[in-house]
């Protein structure tokens, strides 16, 4: 069995976040002030953690239906949890009136639409989508 140096692993290493933190982008209205937010507020907000924008905006998510592949794989990469354990979250964040629970759209084209009309809108989409005039995606530092 062959062994890796420290240097390739090191290499390794370092390439990981950016493969799996590249696999969606996120994107808001392009009115949005947030140029830049961390991966936690990210998690936060797609969780009903954080239900506003830092000017006071509430936020707005838009979501995919259950069994959309991207949003398996960011309920997992992103959030850290199974689809089915982020519903579930969802309906106790929602019965406690803490958050309104994600809006929930079939593909990407519905999910650009729903942010180019609600301007503090946050989603998700894969990087090969494209974005239309009025979206643009936001800086997400880890």
């Amino acid at each position: 069995m062959k062994s890796f140096s420290l240097k390739k692993w090191i290499v390794l290493l370092s390439l990981g976040p950016c493969l799996t933190a590249g696999a969606q982008s996120v994107i808001v209205h392009e009115s949005n002030p947030m140029h830049k937010v961390s991966r936690g507020f990210v998690r936060n907000a797609f969780l009903g953690n954080s239900v506003d924008w830092p000017n006071q905006a509430k936020i707005q998510i838009a979501d995919y239906t259950s069994g959309f592949p991207l949003r398996a794989k960011f309920s997992e990469e992103w959030l850290g949890l199974s689809p089915n354990k982020v519903y579930m979250l969802w309906i106790k964040v929602s019965l406690s009136g803490r958050a309104a629970p994600p809006r929930v759209f079939k593909n990407e084209d519905e999910v650009k639409r729903f942010v180019l009309d609600n301007p503090d809108a946050i989603a998700y989409i894969s990087n090969t989508a494209g974005l239309p005039k009025g979206l643009r995606a936001i800086e997400v530092e880890p």
